[in-house]
């Protein structure tokens, strides 16, 4: 709804062809599998996706993976970065964008690394790396 008008044309409206289902608690964001797919209700925000039940779609679901919607087992679990929401099938871009902002850029190494220059007041500093000490990246607590 609008605040200053109180219309509702701001609204989401729902998209045909879409499952009709709008997953979370606040209903901001349609289900984005198709009408027909069965397994877990999923939306995207900036490129991390979340699943739902398919039983309640206001409880998350932390069984399926995000891309291919099959049940994680002991048999496709994956292991590492990525393993809460992908299967071993489907890990490699979560493991690679992780490599990418904690990777060093001098000899590849993935951490523990090491804050460094911590300004208690700001709550940021910079990371090192934990083996050569090269500068990987800034560091942000807020």
């Amino acid at each position: 709804m609008h605040l200053t008008d109180e219309s509702h044309q701001n609204e989401t409206q729902p998209i045909e062809g879409q499952c009709e289902v709008w997953p979370g608690t606040d209903r901001y964001r349609q289900c984005e599998r198709s009408a027909h797919a069965t397994g877990p209700h999923t939306y995207t925000i900036f490129s991390h996706p979340f699943l739902f039940r398919e039983d309640d779609p206001t409880q998350p679901d932390i069984h399926h993976c995000c891309t291919c919607f099959e049940l994680i087992t002991d048999e496709n679990r994956a292991e590492g970065v990525g393993s809460r929401k992908y299967c071993k099938l489907h890990d490699g871009p979560c493991k690679a964008e992780y490599h990418a902002r904690n990777g060093c850029p001098s000899c590849g190494y993935d951490g523990p690394h090491d804050v460094r220059n911590y300004s208690m007041m700001w709550g940021d500093g910079d990371i090192h790396c934990g083996r050569c000490g090269t500068y990987v990246r800034m560091f942000d607590s807020g």
